[in-house]
């Protein structure tokens, strides 16, 4: 796994969240006025999302459609029809994986695919699963 991958998207989803907490707080007044900016905290919340992503990539159903992402971007149909789930549940479980940042939305195109860091999880699950099964098959 390319920590660089993960902190490059990571750096992109912390980007994105700021600027929608800027843009509630110019749109709302009174919106987080009593919250203040604590540069200590960048770690802190670095590290929060970190562990939501794999926590999100954890899930067995999240990571099948990690999988199956990873050929190619599918319909929201598709999604349902791959996973055998109704629309709610995918539509969640997909909103899951977009706020870890590991699935983005095309939603002009109804379409998910994975991000670069979805990309490299699930290349590092496949990769952790082939070497544990190295000469598995003559072990007794």
């Amino acid at each position: 796994m390319d920590p660089a991958v993960f902190g490059a998207g990571l750096r992109r989803k912390l980007d994105d969240v700021r600027l929608v907490i800027e843009r509630q707080r110019a749109f709302v007044p009174g919106f987080a006025d009593d919250v203040s900016p604590n540069g200590a905290e960048v770690g802190s919340e670095a590290t929060d999302f970190v562990l939501r992503m794999l926590k999100a990539a954890s899930d067995s159903l999240n990571y099948r459609l990690l999988a199956y992402l990873e050929t190619t971007d599918a319909g929201f149909a598709d999604v349902c029809q791959h996973l055998g789930i109704g629309e709610l549940t995918a539509w969640e479980r997909v909103n899951d994986l977009v706020q870890a940042g590991l699935v983005a939305r095309a939603p002009d195109r109804d379409l998910v695919g994975l991000t670069a860091a979805g990309l490299e999880m699930v290349r590092f699950v496949g990769a952790t699963v082939a070497s544990a099964e190295i000469g598995h098959e003559g072990a007794t």
